[in-house]
């Protein structure tokens, strides 16, 4: 039996990484790559792009390392990307995420006394022997019971990288309130989203990353990635508990690709990420038309495929 099936892709399309507003009028510039395989066989065309850039850019952040529960700090920088940063006298920031993004796991390293200072002299150590401008934390899917641990933590290193002369940053969950806006959100704010402090994180931060993105994706309706009224309440949030000096605001490079999935005898709308050139090659295969939404500040765009249902 063959069925009619919509795909609907909302385009969001801004640059080949994802890049900030301003950190005292520094230009920051992500590449969030991991230790896989791939991505050591992609950094010649990334460090490429970075050369024709290199004057626009003050500060790379990259994903680099993971913290364990008992503070045991692992992973490293790429080699070709530190000596680039090197030769063009760029300020780099190594990105350090919790691991795994697991929730117990982190509970525990923030729990500790002893593994959040294990913790802090491990990325004291790295940054003291790599010279590196400082680190970002990424730490996410914290439970809210943790909120409290993840303050001490971070502040506790932000102290110790500040007297010995390094820079600190934290990426932080877009909010637009302090109340789930929905029944259905309240679930992420407990696991994910309320975790963050952010006067706190704010205070001690030289500056921090606002995720605004992701707005829509997963198993939410259909919709932008990053609509431009939802950035708005993200950054009016923010201004409620952070200076705008400090404020870096994240801005999403992909796109989403919606489609259908039959769960339990239901149709249920699906996201997932896709990069420009898949979008691209989509639209130009389906002969699909690409539309602006005003209203939310995006192009768009949907056309009819046929699948076969077993």
């Amino acid at each position: 039996m063959i069925k009619q099936k919509n795909i609907l892709i909302n385009l969001f399309l801004i640059l080949i990484f994802v890049p900030s507003i301003c950190f005292a009028m520094e230009k920051v510039f992500y590449t969030l790559r991991g230790e896989r395989t791939g991505d050591y066989q992609n950094i010649s065309q990334e460090i490429a792009e970075l050369k024709r850039h290199a004057n626009s850019v003050d500060i790379i952040i990259t994903q680099a390392y993971q913290l364990d529960n008992k503070g045991t700090l692992w992973g490293r920088v790429n080699p070709r990307l530190y000596q680039f940063t090197r030769a063009e006298k760029i300020h780099l920031m190594p990105m350090v995420t919790n691991e795994g993004y697991d929730q117990s796991l982190t509970h525990r390293l923030l729990i500790s006394s002893k593994a959040r200072r294990r913790a802090i002299d491990n990325l004291l150590e790295v940054c003291k022997k790599y010279k590196y401008y400082g680190i970002q934390i990424d730490f996410e899917n914290v439970y809210i019971d943790d909120r409290n641990y993840l303050t001490e933590f971070y502040t506790e290193l932000a102290k110790a990288l500040h007297k010995n002369g390094f820079k600190i940053s934290i990426a932080l969950f877009p909010l637009t309130s302090n109340i789930p806006p929905t029944t259905a959100l309240k679930r992420l704010y407990n696991n994910w989203a309320y975790a963050y402090n952010y006067k706190a994180l704010g205070e001690a931060s030289d500056f921090v990353s606002i995720m605004a993105y992701n707005q829509h994706g997963g198993v939410t309706t259909p919709g932008p990635s990053a609509g431009i009224p939802w950035v708005r309440k993200v950054i009016e949030y923010s201004l409620q508990y952070i200076p705008a000096n400090k404020i870096s605001l994240g801005i999403p490079s992909y796109s989403t690709y919606w489609h259908m999935v039959e769960r339990d005898k239901r149709n249920h709308s699906l996201g997932a990420d896709i990069s420009f050139k898949t979008a691209a090659d989509l639209i130009k295969k389906n002969n699909a038309q690409v539309m602006w939404d005003a209203s939310q500040g995006v192009n768009y765009t949907f056309y009819n495929r046929n699948q076969f249902n077993e």
